[in-house]
C-alpha cells in the first residue's frame, strides 16, 4: 500500500514541482543519474521542506528515501503517517548510540534505492553553507555508495525560477572501516563539493542576470518606460538642470561612473535616470522594495534595478552585480544616505559606495537636488557636479579613509545643495 501511495506522490508532484517551481537545472562534467538498481546517497543543502518535493522532481523513475529527523514525527499523527508513506526513515539525533535505522537503510540500499541526507541536519536561512553533520560520509564509507551532491538556491516563491546544481558522483576512499579522522577528512570533501557547486551558481546567475539586463527586449521596455516617465516628471515638476563646470556640460555618461545624489523624494530614482536620459542607468533599490509584491518585484527588476539587503551585512550578490555591471562599461546610481531625508537636510554617507569605484576605477560624479517634489508649483533645480577619481592610499585601504573620502563627498553635496536653496 505505501509503495503504491509513493507512486502516487511521484505522479502527481512531478509535474506541479517543474511547472510551479520553473527549474531550470545545471550539470557539472561527469554528473550522470545512477543506474536503476544500483543505490547512491544524494546529498542537499536545506532550505525549507519544499527541497524533499525537489529531490523526488530529480529522480522522478526513483525510489527516494529521506534520512528525517525525529522532531519532524512530533508534528502531528497526519504528518507523521505522511512521513512514513512517502518513505522517509526515521532518525534520533538525540542518541548518538542509537543506530537502529542503520538496518533499513541497509536494507534500501539493497534494494537499489537512493538515499537522501541533509547535511546541514536544520533548515539553512542564511546565505552561507552551515557545517555538515558527518552521517552522509558514514553511510558511504559503511555501505560503499557514491555520494551525488545537489545544490539549490530555493527560491520558492511565485513567479520566480527555482535552479539546481547537479554535482557528479564523488566515490569516497575507504575499505568499509569508519575511523573518526576519516569521517572528519570526507565529510570536508562533500562540503568543499557542496560549495564550489554554489560558487558555481553564483556565477551563472550573475552572468545571466547581465544577459538579460543587456537582451533587445529588455533594452527597448527600459527606452520606451523611460521616455514615458520623464515625459511627466519633466512636465509636472520642470526640473532646471544646470553644472558646476562649463567644461562638462553634458547627460550623457560615456563611460562607467557611479552617480551619487541626496535623497528627498521616492521620484528621486526615475527622476535621476531621465536627467541621464541618454544612459541605461541601474539604481541600486532596497531589498524590502522587492517583496511588496510580484508586480513591484517584476517592475524594478525591467527598470535594472539592484537588488540591495540592507540587513547590516555586506550584500556580496548586490557587490558583485554592481562590480559587473561596471566592467561591462554600464553606469550605476545610488544614494549613499542610505534612506530618504524627512527634513530635506544630507544625512552622513555610508561608504561602501567607495569600494565600487577602486575595483573598478570608475569615477564618482554627484548630483543634487534641491527640494521635495510640488506639482507645478516650484521647479525643481538639480545640480550635475564634475566626476570626481577616487585615488586609493598608498597602503591598505582602511574604514578610517573609506569614512574620510565619504565625509568629503558628503560635504560636497551640501556646498551644492547649499548653492541651490540659497536664492529659496
Amino acid at each position: 500500500m505505501r509503495r503504491l501511495f509513493r507512486i502516487f506522490i511521484k505522479l502527481t508532484g512531478f509535474i506541479p514541482a517543474y511547472t510551479l517551481l520553473f527549474l531550470k537545472l545545471y550539470r557539472q562534467p561527469g554528473w550522470k543519474r545512477p543506474r536503476k538498481g544500483r543505490s547512491a546517497i544524494v546529498i542537499c543543502n536545506h532550505r525549507s521542506v519544499i527541497d524533499v518535493m525537489l529531490i523526488m522532481a530529480l529522480f522522478p523513475f526513483r525510489s527516494v528515501r529521506f534520512l528525517t529527523g525525529e522532531l519532524m514525527y512530533t508534528k502531528s499523527r497526519l504528518f507523521s503517517w505522511f512521513l512514513g508513506a512517502i518513505g522517509c526513515i526515521k532518525v534520533d539525533r538525540g542518541l548518538s548510540s542509537d543506530a537502529s535505522y542503520l538496518g533499513e537503510v541497509t536494507r534500501a540500499a539493497r534494494d537499489g534505492e537512493l538515499i537522501c541526507i541533509f547535511p546541514e541536519a536544520h533548515f539553512n536561512r542564511t546565505d552561507e553553507l552551515l557545517e555538515f553533520r558527518e552521517g552522509a560520509a558514514f553511510l558511504a564509507q559503511k555501505l560503499r555508495l557514491p555520494v551525488i551532491p545537489i545544490y539549490t538556491d530555493a527560491v520558492y516563491r511565485p513567479f520566480r525560477r527555482t535552479r539546481a546544481v547537479l554535482g557528479a558522483p564523488i566515490l569516497l576512499s575507504g575499505d568499509g572501516s569508519v575511523s573518526p579522522e576519516s569521517l572528519a577528512k570526507d565529510t570536508q570533501i562533500l562540503r568543499a563539493a557542496v560549495q564550489k557547486m554554489k560558487n558555481y551558481l553564483t556565477v551563472r546567475k550573475d552572468e545571466e542576470d547581465l544577459a538579460r539586463r543587456e537582451s533587445l527586449i529588455s533594452r527597448i521596455f527600459y527606452r520606451f518606460s523611460q521616455a514615458g516617465v520623464a515625459l511627466y516628471l519633466f512636465f509636472a515638476y520642470r526640473p532646471k538642470i544646470s553644472y558646476t563646470d562649463p567644461s562638462v556640460q553634458k547627460r550623457k555618461l560615456r563611460e562607467p561612473v557611479i552617480v551619487i545624489c541626496n535623497h528627498v523624494h521616492p521620484f528621486d530614482p526615475p527622476m535621476l535616470c531621465s536627467v541621464f536620459y541618454t544612459s541605461r542607468l541601474h539604481m541600486l533599490a532596497a531589498g524590502e522594495l522587492f517583496e511588496h509584491d510580484a508586480f513591484t518585484s517584476w517592475a524594478l527588476r525591467r527598470f535594472n534595478c539592484v537588488r540591495l539587503i540592507r540587513s547590516g551585512a555586506v550584500d556580496t550578490k548586490a557587490f558583485r552585480e554592481c562590480i559587473t555591471l561596471l566592467r561591462s562599461g554600464e553606469p550605476i546610481g545610488l544614494f549613499p544616505e542610505g534612506h530618504i531625508s524627512l527634513d530635506g537636510n544630507i544625512a552622513p554617507f555610508m561608504s561602501g559606495f567607495l569600494l565600487f569605484a577602486l575595483q573598478t576605477g570608475a569615477p564618482v560624479l554627484p548630483v543634487c537636488m534641491s527640494h521635495k517634489y510640488k506639482f507645478w508649483r516650484k521647479r525643481l533645480k538639480i545640480v550635475i557636479d564634475t566626476p570626481r577619481r577616487i585615488t586609493p592610499p598608498s597602503g591598505a585601504v582602511n574604514p578610517e579613509w573609506l569614512s574620510s573620502e565619504s565625509e568629503k563627498l558628503c560635504q560636497r553635496l551640501k556646498e551644492l545643495h547649499s548653492q541651490l536653496t540659497s536664492g529659496d
